[in-house]
């Protein structure tokens, strides 16, 4: 992009304007008296040309000082922007903004961490959970069989996840499936054993329901067989007949209901028709074992419900990771669906060794769990057990591309509307979800926001035809290339590898400097957290703990976006193949 000052127009007028060598216009303190520039009366910046009449003679000295002037407004406009986005006073930073140690106290570090820095109280609302529709629940009779029946009173966690998964209209469920993902030692199995409890005697007895079969799977047998010992002492007073052979336990009661075991395999659920499941501890349970044993199993049901409960997972947690990118995009749509999605965890890329955030992944803190505990598991030696058993949060690799806190940091109360800019679009290796990402300017700031989330190619296209009346730029990848509509290509350009290999360091200097605004998008906000950077292929899925679409396509769109001159001629080099 040409410079201001070098312009056909202004060399030209420049030398018209100094051939009689005049005196400084401006004569400011410290003028030196001999014009040598042309300077503008109403700066370019502010929409000034460069015609005769918009240019007097000046000295350097004048023309720089007026010059400083001009640039220090700007600054103030744009600091006047971010404080109006990012919520905060004018000249103040943001208390996550400081620079603190790990292990240190919020206090700019200067002190070890102390158990009077843990919270008190762990949070009972979830992080992460899918809209909610229904007319009534059954959560607040099975709270009060719990309170009858089991060894220890219901948190309230555990009655807030029971009046979630178990809405109703007219009496049928609103859900089929349900995922329950807290932090280990958080009663989430307790919270299972009384659903159970509850489904295989009240709702026969009480609500005149038929008997039922429920089943029980965890990843270990050993796992499944303690279960089913508590359910067994639970309910002895109802059972008529009992099995306690390994990996085919059965429970029958006298309302005719039956519990069963089921093993971590191809072969969970065959030779029975299932009401109900709970998968225990799912982040290690096969994904063959679900989805081709247990939901075949229950298709003939009137009302299957699928329970599933975990702790976050790592690398190999592949049935986790796909239900809870399922629960993720409902939550992004906003859209009711048949699985409730429940997820008890800290916000992604927030530093970890503080304790601020302790409390969200815990909802039993200050009542089953202490704070001494969580102090001393965090100062052990295996830091990334801490995180995934304590903290809930899925195992990413210590090279990810974000240090903790600079995305969270960009989270704004309000976004302008999208005016032109970048949108980019990526379809998942599998094929199965199809994801845009719009990046735009204004005023000094460069703003990123979702366009679509879907397995739906139809209602991809859509989205991306509804936005690109106003565009700049459509990005894609070459898979998604082959299917673009033809009125889609006047704007189109091809992004890869090579393009996102050169654009990551350029957008992650813009999140560290805080030049990137974002609305906090759940699925965004996982996507740019599990992100690991390859050393020459940008941010890559191979490194990263899960699926990262959205990060690229965010980074894309950044690029593009961010980019002065772009609308003229892309600043990228963009592949064809």
């Amino acid at each position: 992009m040409s410079s201001d000052f070098r312009t056909a127009e202004y060399r030209r007028n420049r030398t018209t304007l100094l051939a009689d060598h005049p005196v400084c216009y401006w004569r400011l303190e410290g003028c030196t008296g001999k014009a040598t520039t042309a300077d503008h009366r109403v700066a370019r910046v502010a929409g000034g040309d460069d015609s005769l009449a918009n240019l007097v003679p000046a000295c350097a000295h004048c023309n720089y000082a007026r010059g400083a002037g001009v640039t220090n407004a700007k600054r103030a406009s744009v600091a006047a922007v971010r404080a109006e986005v990012f919520g905060q006073r004018l000249g103040q930073q943001p208390a996550n903004r400081d620079a603190i140690s790990p292990g240190m106290s919020p206090d700019r570090g200067r002190r070890p961490l102390t158990v009077a820095d843990v919270p008190k109280r762990g949070r009972t609302e979830p992080r992460l959970a899918t809209p909610v529709a229904g007319a009534g629940t059954y959560g607040p009779l099975v709270a009060r069989w719990a309170r009858r029946h089991m060894p220890h009173r219901p948190m309230p966690w555990n009655r807030l996840a029971w009046d979630r998964v178990l809405t109703h209209d007219d009496g049928r469920f609103v859900h089929r499936q349900a995922l329950i993902s807290v932090s280990r030692q958080n009663s989430k199995t307790t919270w299972a054993e009384a659903l159970v409890g509850w489904y295989l005697t009240d709702w026969v007895d009480r609500l005149g329901h038929d008997p039922v079969t429920v089943g029980w799977l965890s990843h270990d047998l050993k796992l499944t067989e303690q279960a089913f010992i508590f359910l067994d002492r639970l309910l002895e007073h109802r059972v008529l007949y009992r099995t306690y052979s390994f990996g085919r336990q059965r429970l029958e009661l006298d309302n005719g209901s039956t519990l069963v075991t089921q093993s971590n395999s191809l072969g969970a659920g065959h030779g029975w028709s299932l009401d109900m499941v709970v998968v225990d501890e799912s982040w290690k349970v096969k994904p063959e074992a679900v989805n081709q044993g247990i939901l075949p199993a229950m298709r003939a049901r009137p009302m299957p419900l699928l329970v599933m409960t975990s702790t976050a997972g790592d690398e190999s947690s592949v049935l986790l990771r796909s239900w809870r990118e399922r629960g993720l995009s409902l939550i992004e749509a906003g859209t009711p669906s048949y699985l409730c999605f429940l997820e008890w965890s800290p916000p992604p890329n927030v530093d970890l060794s503080q304790p601020t955030y302790w409390s969200w992944p815990n909802p039993c803190l200050g009542k089953t769990l202490d704070r001494e505990t969580l102090l001393a598991e965090f100062q052990g030696p295996d830091r990334s057990a801490f995180w995934r058993g304590s903290l809930n949060t899925w195992v990413q690799n210590a090279a990810g591309w974000l240090e903790p806190g600079w995305w969270d940091r960009c989270r704004a109360c309000q976004l302008p509307d999208p005016q032109g800019g970048v949108v980019a679009a990526e379809v998942s290796q599998g094929g199965d979800r199809f994801v845009a990402v719009r990046a735009w300017t204004h005023d000094g700031l460069s703003y990123v926001a979702p366009v679509i989330v879907t397995e739906y190619e139809d209602a991809f296209w859509t989205a991306v035809d509804d936005a690109y009346g106003g565009l700049d730029v459509l990005a894609i990848t070459p898979t998604l290339e082959a299917h673009c509509p033809r009125e889609l290509t006047r704007k189109r350009v091809t992004v890869g590898i090579r393009e996102l290999a050169r654009a990551t360091p350029l957008v992650r200097g813009m999140i560290a400097r805080g030049e990137v605004a974002h609305p906090g998008s759940p699925t965004l906000d996982e996507h740019i957290g599990r992100a690991v950077q390859a050393r020459n292929a940008g941010l890559s899925t191979a490194h990263s703990s899960g699926p990262i679409e959205l990060a690229r396509c965010a980074v894309w769109a950044l690029s593009l976006a961010s980019r002065p001159g772009y609308r003229t001629k892309p600043a990228l080099g963009f592949s064809t193949a």
